[in-house]
């Protein structure tokens, strides 16, 4: 998939998440999903990288986006209201594993960054070309040298809905390996203390997933809310 093929399917995703049917009872919920203690510690606290947020009844396997993928597409929009950065990826559609997601997230990065950032005058373009071209560990280079050119002050946002569907075989492994980048990334702003940060939240990741990865996660059902 080409550099615009990754932004196009990332505006069809967020259209078909847009588009899902939320009765009037889980408008309420969603919020106070987004006003719930631990979603505003999650994006108050520095300490505070991950967030989950977990609703069993909300993990179709057939590949298609789920109650969540709209949850995503709503706080998408909450947070790109608020003057955040926000990035998305939704695990859900054929085809998608950890390298497709790195990649995405890192084109929706490169939206946020000026070109006029990135020297000299043509390096966007071949910028691009060696993300698309590639393996996991140069997507996740190209994330990091993005995240240092931000502005101190900005906030980014990285949601990832149905983590679940990277739980088995090689997507488990390239899972494992860029949750835990994140979460270095997600420190190192952190670090500065300069208004800026990188914040993560994840739909549904499997049990399994969140006890590999040695992460710590602030974890909201929303069942209970």
């Amino acid at each position: 998939m080409e550099s615009n093929g990754m932004i196009e399917a990332f505006n069809r995703d967020m259209e078909t998440a847009a588009r899902f049917d939320m009765p009037q009872g889980e408008i309420d919920r969603f919020h106070r999903v987004a006003c719930c203690g631990g979603v505003i510690r999650w994006l108050a606290f520095r300490t505070a990288h991950v967030c989950v947020l977990r609703d069993p009844q909300s993990m179709p396997p057939d590949g298609s986006l789920s109650l969540m993928s709209k949850y995503c597409s709503k706080l998408w929009k909450l947070y790109k209201d608020m003057g955040m950065a926000p990035l998305a990826y939704f695990c859900g559609p054929p085809g998608r594993d950890p390298l497709d997601m790195t990649r995405s997230l890192t084109m929706q990065l490169l939206q946020v960054v000026t070109s006029s950032d990135i020297s000299p005058p043509d390096e966007p373009s071949r910028f691009i070309q060696r993300v698309m071209d590639g393996d996991l560990i140069r997507a996740m280079a190209s994330f990091t040298q993005l995240s240092q050119i931000l502005p101190r002050s900005q906030k980014v946002t990285i949601l990832i809905d149905g983590a679940y569907r990277f739980d088995q075989g090689q997507s488990a492994v390239e899972m494992q390996m860029a949750m835990q980048f994140l979460d270095e990334i997600v420190r190192r702003r952190s670090a500065t203390n300069r208004g800026g940060f990188f914040k993560v939240l994840l739909t549904n990741p499997s049990a399994w997933e969140q006890r590999g990865w040695g992460l710590e996660f602030i974890q909201v059902n929303i069942s209970y809310l």
